[in-house]
């Protein structure tokens, strides 16, 4: 059985990915929650694994981005 999800994900695949539209990815990029794109073969790639990392850390695992704890302080939510 292959995955169906590569270790470098194009803008689309990376919205399919996250079930948003690829123009929540780059708003989600340009905030910070996810991570910047790589340049690979000349085009925009996410590494997948750094966007999972960038997902756990939203999910409270590990350390949580000064960014996002503004955002729950904002917002009412335990940092």
């Amino acid at each position: 059985m292959s995955n169906r999800w590569g270790a470098l994900m194009k803008r689309r695949t990376l919205a399919e990915y996250l079930d948003i539209s690829e123009q929540a990815v780059e708003r989600q990029v340009n905030a910070g929650t996810l991570p910047a794109p790589i340049l690979f073969a000349g085009r925009a790639h996410w590494r997948k694994d750094a966007v999972d990392a960038a997902l756990a850390r939203l999910s409270g695992e590990g350390e949580i981005p000064e960014h996002v704890r503004k955002l729950q302080a904002k917002y009412g939510q335990a940092a």
